[in-house]
């Protein structure tokens, strides 16, 4: 009986629109099945310390759509607590880390979309 992650990766590889780095990298794991569950076995994790875990392709990693999540989630609490909330926004800065810029971006275009507010920062070291 196949896992619940084949039909998520069968889903990734089978979306005519899947992001052209993402299916390079779907295509490199062909022969790794190892891997390959371990990037869609479960979904990626929201800790007290954010989204965690490695870039790259499945819902179990850091990528464009997982971001995309995370951010409708974020959206919909801050839409719960009202419209005062919403005029109030979210401030968006990012690190120098690999695709810091991109997924900074990624987030601030879904709660633009969903009417948040959104303040747009600048390169900025964590804390």
């Amino acid at each position: 009986m196949e896992g619940n992650w084949i039909n998520h990766y069968r889903r990734w590889t089978e979306f005519a629109d899947l992001d052209p780095e993402l299916k390079e990298q779907l295509k490199s794991l062909q022969h790794d099945e190892r891997t390959r569950e371990d990037c869609f076995y479960k979904n990626i994790e929201f800790g007290t310390g954010g989204i965690r875990g490695e870039l790259g392709p499945g819902i179990n990693r850091i990528n464009l759509y997982t971001i995309r999540k995370a951010s409708a989630g974020l959206a919909s609490y801050i839409a719960a607590q009202g419209e005062t909330a919403m005029k109030r926004g979210v401030a968006i800065a990012y690190d120098s880390r690999h695709k810091s810029l991109e997924f900074a971006l990624e987030a601030a275009k879904v709660l633009g979309n969903h009417g948040i507010q959104v303040y747009f920062d600048r390169l900025s070291p964590t804390k």
